[in-house]
């Protein structure tokens, strides 16, 4: 069975506030860890856990065939340290104009058969022989720039023409990813704090900034397409508002427990203590499951979804509805084949009215 489980986690606020008043970093600071995160527990275990799912589904012979395709193009993976984790770093490498460097991490357990994974075809793994543990795979296309720091394999991908000298101080892979690989088998992370706080709020006022200068009603827009999205715009401002300012890390990981047939998607928020978003989400669970009944734990697949809505979606949703109603009277008026333009008691707008009440009570 899949299930969806909301996990919450808070800190103190008087980290937030140590950091909002003693950032010492410049304006265009870009941090010193990745602001993202994409991570496997390791080979084996996803392995297992895959050759788990796929059993259950049905096709128990993909895990292998998967697995034949490695070995025939990248040597099994060997030279791959298969217990430990493996995935890809996500630096900010410049504000504007928006740029990343992506840097994979991957185990070694043996430089030389690492080396002869990595020479496919006409790649050439050759070491840098003024640099102790830099080596660079030379291919066709382009070169990519590696770097052994311990036991783990440091490479810089060709992705939005990151700096060849690959000077970059990187964190040790096990360190940044242990707290993510003790809970799941996969999972992506995005660590808001990566990027200090003087950056983050600069980007902030340059999205906000942007986005209600978009809100404004343009040329010939009608009154109900414009009160649409401007209601849908207003909230986004005040959730990425929410985001750069109050939530310290996001995640969302998967975690197979083959002994209870389970598979677990899991969310996990780190936000700061006595912030607005916080008041929101132990609100979310205030209230009782409408679909509680309809739950079984036998069922293969189970996903449900109840919570308080926050105040800024209320308004935004009523103002959706709102605009909604005019739209549709509008178009209705233009098009005389669609019939006559309906009234507050017609059936139509008493489905949007019930819709809009649900929306004001917020569950």
């Amino acid at each position: 069975m899949l299930s969806l489980v909301l996990l919450l986690s808070t800190h103190s606020g008087s980290v937030g506030a140590d950091e909002d008043s003693g950032d010492s970093k410049p304006l265009f600071s870009l941090g010193d860890r990745p602001f993202a995160l994409v991570t496997a527990a390791g080979v084996n275990r996803v392995r297992d856990e895959a050759q788990f799912v796929f059993d259950v589904a049905g096709v128990p012979d993909v895990v292998d065939a998967i697995m034949g395709r490695l070995e025939d193009n990248v040597n099994g993976l060997d030279g791959l340290n298969w217990d430990r984790p493996a995935g890809v770093m996500v630096f900010l490498n410049s504000v504007f104009p928006p740029s990343f460097e992506f840097v994979a991490f991957l185990p070694i357990s043996d430089i030389e058969h690492f080396q002869s994974m990595m020479e496919l075809g006409t790649a050439v793994f050759r070491k840098d022989s003024s640099a102790e543990g830099r080596y660079e795979l030379i291919t066709p296309q382009r070169n990519l720039q590696i770097r052994v720091e311990g036991d783990y394999a440091l490479i810089q991908l060709p992705i939005m023409d990151p700096d060849p000298a690959f000077e970059r101080d990187i964190p040790s892979p096990t360190t940044l990813v242990t707290g993510l690989t003790n809970q799941f088998d996969v999972a992506v992370s995005l660590d808001v704090e990566a990027v200090p706080k003087a950056t983050r709020d600069l980007i902030l006022n340059v999205m906000t900034s942007t986005m209600s200068t978009q809100i404004q009603q343009r040329d010939d827009e009608p009154f109900s397409q414009y009160q649409i999205r401007k209601s849908w715009m207003e909230a986004d401002i005040d959730a990425f508002k929410l985001m750069f300012d109050e939530i310290r890390r996001f995640s969302v990981g998967i975690d197979v427990v083959a002994e209870e047939r389970v598979a677990n998607l899991d969310v996990l928020i780190e936000v700061r203590e006595a912030t607005k978003l916080l008041e929101e989400i132990f609100a979310a669970s205030s209230k009782p499951s409408h679909f509680t009944p309809i739950l079984s734990e036998t069922s293969p697949l189970s996903l449900s979804w109840s919570a308080v809505m926050a105040d800024r979606d209320r308004e935004r949703y009523t103002g959706v509805l709102d605009g909604l109603k005019g739209e549709l009277s509008r178009r209705i008026s233009e098009n005389s084949e669609l019939g006559t333009v309906p009234d507050e008691s017609s059936p139509l707008y008493q489905a949007l009215d019930a819709l809009k009440q649900t929306v004001q009570e917020g569950h």
